[in-house]
This record gives C-alpha cells, structure tokens and sequence, in this order.
C-alpha cells in the first residue's frame, strides 16, 4: 500500500493498470462561514480521453468535473475556478489555445473548489498523463 492510501477514503489496487490519479490535499484555509472552498487550477499534460475528476471528503463526492475531448502529447487542458478568471482552455505546444468551456460536462458540478480541511481528488486519465493541481490557501479577516 503506497503513503497516500493511508487514511484516504479512495483506494487504488494498481497504479500499472490503473487510470486514476490521486491526490490528497488539506486546505488550512479560514472563511468564517462566508465561502465554502479554495478556488484551484487544474492542468491535466498529455495523450488522454474525456478527462474527469471528483473530489471527496468524508469518503462523500462533493463536486465532479469533466470534459469530452481528447487530448494530444503535446497538449494541455487548465482549468481555473478562480471566480475572477473561470475558464476552461486546451493549450497547445506553440502557445496558442482554445476555449473548450462547451465541452464540459453539464451533468457535473464544475469548476471544483477545493473544500477546508483534509480532501482526495480523483482524476480519471490515462496512465501516462500528468495532473497538476494548485489552490489558494485563504484566511478572511474580519
């Protein structure tokens, strides 16, 4: 069992054959009841099809995200729930890139924010895929 399926609420048999991601995260982040979650970007690297992640805490799924769209090697898809920048892009090698906030998947929650406390992010994508996730650790002051 690797470090990170110690306390986590999702467990992955395999990583040779597997084609999810995980990552644990704990966000120290103090709102006072004024904002429920930290916005985050999300970049998702290389060959992969229909890229989709969730985000639990308490063994519960509290938001989703996904796309229908297939990426190349040498493509990038970033995601930022940020609320002054929300996008959704694939970024090719040359820089140059495209809108593909129509591809999500309405039937998901989208653009995921990253919830106080201790969470898991399970990311969907092919093996040789690389995920990126950053958030903002916030405090409030009052």
């Amino acid at each position: 069992m690797d470090e990170y399926d110690i306390n986590s609420p999702v467990y992955i048999e395999s990583k040779s054959v597997s084609s999810e991601k995980v990552l644990n995260l704990v966000n120290n982040s103090e709102y006072f009841g004024l904002q429920h979650g930290s916005p985050c970007i999300i970049t998702i690297s290389g060959a992969v099809t229909n890229p989709r992640w969730s985000v639990f805490q308490g063994g519960v799924v509290i938001s989703t995200d996904g796309f229908s769209l297939n990426l190349a090697d040498n493509q990038q898809l970033i995601v930022s729930s940020y609320p002054e920048n929300q996008y959704a892009r694939v970024y090719n090698a040359d820089g140059s890139f495209a809108d593909v906030s129509q591809l999500q998947d309405f039937t998901k929650t989208n653009f995921v924010q990253i919830p106080q406390g201790e969470s898991t992010v399970l990311f969907y994508v092919d093996n040789n895929t690389n995920i990126n996730l950053t958030f903002k650790e916030e405090r409030l002051i009052v």
